[in-house]
């Protein structure tokens, strides 16, 4: 297997301090079934992170998001350096409709109530990280 690029999309509705959380699939054949994750994906062949944001939050989500709304906020390395994780953060001053195609479901939780969460992939690690964001508004 080659090198991963993956992006992480952290959409953030702004009046009520609330992120928008996934409950993946039960599926034994995936990594984390059932553990709530921000929702994501992988860069297809030479898609830089930006454009993989792009096609999986519309492939997700069905949801295009205003470009001047995305702020990359952090880049993860695994420690084998075979694969990095870029996250953006979607501010939203209105909470849209999205239609779910991928996953169980989705909710919109605070930050305090994601701590609580079964939480899969890198979910606890960006969680300080989020909390300095909204405490610097």
């Amino acid at each position: 297997m080659g090198y991963i690029v993956g992006c992480t999309w952290i959409l953030y509705f702004e009046r009520e301090e609330k992120f928008l959380m996934l409950k993946r699939d039960q599926k034994p054949s995936i990594p984390y079934p059932g553990k709530w994750v921000f929702p994501g994906g992988t860069a297809e062949k030479e898609e830089t992170p930006g454009e993989c944001l792009s096609r999986e939050i519309q492939e997700e989500l069905n949801y295009k998001p205003d470009p001047k709304d995305i702020k990359k906020v952090l880049i993860l390395f695994y420690p084998n350096r075979k694969a990095e994780e870029h996250f953006y953060l979607i501010s939203l001053e209105e909470m849209p409709k999205f239609r779910l195609n991928e996953g169980e479901r989705i909710q919109w939780f605070t930050l305090e109530e994601i701590e609580k969460l079964d939480l899969g992939f890198w979910a606890r690690e960006v969680l300080p990280i989020l909390r300095r964001y909204i405490n610097s508004k």
